[in-house]
């Protein structure tokens, strides 16, 4: 998953980078360098993301 990917998945689950980070208990600086491509999205965030959109479909 690429920092755009998980971007897209934020804004689809309508989080603010703040409550994502909530949500994921890291910090707000961690996810806004994951999203800018700074840092790679760690295994178990993308596993937890995937999680969170398959609660979006019915």
């Amino acid at each position: 998953m690429t920092g755009v990917e998980l971007r897209a998945a934020r804004e689809r689950l309508g989080f603010s980078v703040s409550l994502f980070a909530e949500r994921l208990e890291v910090d707000r600086s961690a996810v806004s360098r994951w999203e800018s491509g700074d840092r790679a999205v760690p295994g178990p965030v993308r596993v937890l993301v995937r999680l969170f959109l398959r609660g979006l479909d019915p």
